[in-house]
């Protein structure tokens, strides 16, 4: 069931912004705008889990078994980073700038 609303939502999501009108650029500057807004917040979670994850590793002893937490931290930054240079990227070569939205 969560895999069929989540399916619906995201095939449904360039529907609704290419029925107002707007064409490719309106979607991909929603979707930049999105990521722009809630990128603070999930790097942030990201560098407390990491923090976190070294501190147990050194309270652990660095016994080398607990190293997981500290590699999965990592992963997620780089995701969180790469797709928001993505997001960045595409909207640069295509001259889209957030403010388009606003317009």
């Amino acid at each position: 069931m969560k895999k069929v609303l989540i399916w619906t939502l995201s095939t449904s999501t360039p529907l609704f912004v290419l029925a107002e009108g707007g064409g490719v650029a309106d979607m991909i500057t929603a979707v930049g705008t999105v990521i722009n807004a809630i990128l603070p917040v999930l790097v942030s979670l990201a560098v407390v889990y990491f923090i976190y994850q070294v501190i147990q590793y050194t309270i652990a002893d660095g016994s080398g078994k607990d190293t997981k937490g500290i590699v999965w931290g990592l992963i997620g930054l780089t995701i969180i980073v790469g797709v928001w240079g993505f997001v960045n990227a595409i909207m640069s070569t295509l001259s889209i700038s957030s403010m388009d939205q606003l317009n």
